[in-house]
């Protein structure tokens, strides 16, 4: 096997269990590398105890990590936890730190900036953000970030939880080379209408938004982003009160050649409408 071409060993890897690749990388070196690489590559971390092994693992070990989902520990992870992993790992495409509210903003911006060029995913979910780190943000969506969730997020400074932010910060850069094409800002207290407005100019290539219990948005805004947004896909506007009905919803996509779904609450129910 040690003679197959790499991409024929590689495949066969991509079928083996993690128990077995386990076993193989106990046979010799070769194997063992090719197995290091598959096994840590995507991490799977759903206790504590895997928390606690998994910081423990060898620098070269560290290298391979493409992936760091943390949701699932979010009440074990920590600053020092997550600083440890961080002097080693330095080509992430994804990272999902939901509900780790027990992590600074300064560690969540040194995470992205240590991975700024190869993040391909970063879900920030229930986190206190920083005008930083919406800087840092704006930087990696010119790289590769396509999907960004910034859902039920706190942006410091702020006076209260539902201080806006139009998200000035986070273009600062031309947009015609963002790369972003996902975006949920759910249960975000601080959207308003220039934020929606900031976004139509500043991400050209968007094609699924979330708004869900942005209240403070306006339809005049809504249209506005959607006809600006000439890939626009899908928009979620459940649980905003101003756009109630099928007549409105019906409104928005078809002053909007692209959108083909729009999610929105009527009467207390979900509905949904497909083109």
């Amino acid at each position: 096997m040690n003679r197959l071409p790499f991409e024929l060993t590689d495949k066969i890897f991509d079928l083996l269990s993690r128990n077995d690749i386990c076993s193989l990388c106990q046979v010799n070196t070769y194997w063992h590398n090719i197995g290091s690489i598959k096994l840590y590559r995507y991490p799977i971390i759903q206790t504590r105890t895997q928390l606690n092994l998994f910081i423990n693992i060898s620098k070269k070990s560290k290298s391979h990590i493409r992936v760091l989902d943390f949701a699932s520990v979010h009440q074990h992870t920590t600053d020092s936890i997550l600083l440890s992993l961080l002097q080693h790992i330095t080509n992430l495409n994804h990272i999902n730190l939901s509900k780790c509210t027990g992590l600074s903003p300064t560690t969540i911006l040194m995470s992205i900036h240590n991975n700024l060029e190869s993040l391909n995913t970063l879900i920030l979910a229930d986190c206190t953000l920083t005008t930083d780190i919406l800087t840092c943000i704006g930087k990696a969506i010119h790289y590769n970030l396509k999907k960004l969730n910034l859902s039920n997020t706190m942006i410091k400074p702020c006076v209260s939880i539902d201080t806006f932010n139009q998200l000035e910060t986070m273009f600062t850069l031309p947009c015609s080379s963002s790369q972003l094409s996902y975006l949920d800002i759910s249960y975000c207290a601080w959207v308003n209408n220039q934020t929606l407005e900031n976004i139509a100019h500043g991400l050209p290539k968007l094609d699924h938004l979330l708004l869900q219990w942005c209240n403070q948005v306006k339809p005049i805004s809504i249209h506005f982003l959607a006809e600006k947004l000439e890939h626009l896909k899908s928009i979620d506007l459940r649980h905003i009160d101003l756009i109630g009905s099928k007549e409105q919803a019906l409104d928005i996509i078809y002053h909007t050649a692209s959108l083909k779904e729009i999610l929105f609450t009527h009467k207390r129910t979900t509905a949904q409408i497909l083109l």
